[in-house]
């Protein structure tokens, strides 16, 4: 499976959300200064939430642009069975025993699910729980992850 794709696809998934969230915080921008969004009394506070809505968005959208560049420049590595996880890494593993699952580590935006040569892939963090706890490990390792629901074993299948 080719990584460079991979991280194609998840800067394009990201440039397609970095253009909606930039087309809202226009259309939030224009709510705020309109003459509609005037206060009609004091209480009338249309105009400040449209505001702050749109300063929250352009700042989403900031850390939208910079996780783009990171992920853009991400050096792509190769891996064998000895070499710790980290940045760029294609990891399968096994769930519970019997459900596999691949992850591509990436350094932000974990959490987009991604599909290519028919199979799905997760990307994972540092921040994210998944990812704290691959971070570093190799394969053959088992660890588990607790969830609000259960506890999951995990086995390191590959990492590439």
């Amino acid at each position: 499976m080719d990584k460079k794709v991979l991280v194609d696809m998840i800067v394009t998934h990201l440039e397609e959300l970095l253009k909606a969230l930039i087309d809202s915080a226009k259309e939030a921008k224009e709510a705020a200064t309109s003459e509609e969004s005037k206060a009609e009394n004091k209480y009338d506070t249309r105009g400040l939430e449209a505001s702050y809505l749109a300063g929250a968005q352009a700042e989403r959208a900031g850390v939208l642009l910079r996780a783009i560049d990171t992920i853009r420049k991400m050096t792509i590595l190769s891996f064998n069975d000895k070499k710790p996880i980290q940045s760029s890494a294609l990891i399968e593993v096994e769930m519970d025993g019997d459900e596999k699952r691949t992850f591509f580590f990436i350094p932000t935006q974990g959490g987009i699910r991604l599909e290519l040569e028919g199979q799905v892939i997760q990307t994972i963090s540092p921040e994210s729980p998944i990812g704290k706890l691959l971070l570093n490990r190799e394969v053959g390792d088992v660890f588990e992850m607790k969830t609000k629901d259960a506890t999951h074993e995990y086995e390191i299948l590959a990492v590439k």
